[in-house]
């Protein structure tokens, strides 16, 4: 997992919408963008991607 972090939530969502493939590569978290591009990130099962997705979500202050 790749983790990105913008000064904005404009930015990050510009840049998530720009970079993803699909739905699944990708989660944003308000200024914060997970990602799992690479070969060896594609094999992170999607479970496991919403688990860290939801982990983010619970820290990133409000």
């Amino acid at each position: 997992m790749s983790v990105y972090e913008f000064p904005n939530e404009t930015a990050a969502e510009a840049w998530t919408t720009a970079m993803s493939w699909n739905d699944e590569d990708v989660c944003r978290v308000g200024y914060l963008t997970l990602t799992w591009t690479t070969c060896d990130q594609q094999r992170t099962p999607i479970a496991t991607r919403e688990q860290l997705c939801g982990l983010t979500q619970s820290m990133a202050p409000a």
